[in-house]
C-alpha cells in the first residue's frame, strides 16, 4: 500500500475466496494433513501374557484418534468409538516386541489383536516428544 492507504485485508480475501468455492475440507482431512506434518517418534511396545510371556505375531497398530468421544476414540460410556486412520502397523517379533513410527504430542490410539490368541484391545496414547 501507498502512504496513507490501508493495507488490504488478506484474511478477509481468503475467507471470501473459500466461501465462493464452497470447497471447505472436512475436519478429518484437515486433521490428516496436520498429523502428516507433525514431528515423528518411535512407539516401542511389547505384548505379553498375564504371566509375562512374550506373544509373537500380534498385529499392532497406531491410529489417529477419531473426532468422537473423549478425543481418543472412546465414547462417554468408555466403549470404542469409530476407528481412526491407521498411521502405522506391524506384527510383534518372536520376543513380543514391535516398533512403529507415529506423530509426537497428538492423541493416538494403540490397537492389538491376534485372531487365535487374544481378543482385539485398544487404548489411548500420546507419544511424548
Amino acid at each position: 500500500p501507498r502512504a496513507g492507504e490501508d493495507a488490504p485485508a488478506f484474511a478477509a480475501l481468503c475467507v471470501a475466496s473459500k466461501l465462493r468455492t464452497r470447497a471447505w475440507p472436512s475436519p478429518e482431512v484437515v486433521l490428516a494433513r496436520l498429523y502428516a506434518g507433525m514431528p515423528v517418534g518411535t512407539v516401542r511396545l511389547t505384548v505379553t501374557t498375564e504371566l509375562g510371556a512374550p506373544v509373537p505375531g500380534v498385529r499392532v497398530a497406531v491410529l489417529r484418534a477419531p473426532l468422537e468421544g473423549d478425543g481418543f476414540g472412546f465414547g462417554d460410556d468408555g466403549r470404542d468409538g469409530t476407528r481412526g486412520d491407521v498411521i502405522a502397523e506391524a506384527d510383534t517379533d518372536p520376543v513380543g516386541g514391535a516398533e512403529l513410527l507415529a506423530p509426537v504430542g497428538v492423541p493416538l490410539r494403540l490397537e492389538a489383536h491376534h485372531a487365535m490368541l487374544m481378543r482385539p484391545q485398544a487404548q489411548p496414547y500420546v507419544l511424548a516428544g
